[in-house]
């Protein structure tokens, strides 16, 4: 999940990312990661969550909040 569109863009550009943007198990979702677990729809979804945030002021606040932590939390499979 990655709310800019631009970021996915220059990672393909700029970082040598050979061939993961063509895995089939990859799916990009350009939405906001809170409002994105917030749908409660991907519930023990996940192997793995990485949380590569900003700083905590602004936009990127939320994802800062015991709420999101809990949401990454209910997202990950047993033992994730």
């Amino acid at each position: 999940v990655e709310i800019d569109a631009k970021v996915i863009e220059v990672t393909k550009r700029f970082f040598d990312a050979e061939g993961v943007f063509e895995d089939p198990r990859l799916e990009i979702v350009h939405l906001d990661a809170a409002d994105f677990l917030a749908e409660g729809e991907h519930l023990e979804e996940f192997d793995i969550i990485i949380n590569d945030s900003s700083d905590p002021c602004g936009p990127s606040e939320r994802l800062y909040s015991p709420a999101f932590f809990e949401e990454m939390y209910k997202s990950l499979k047993p033992g994730g």
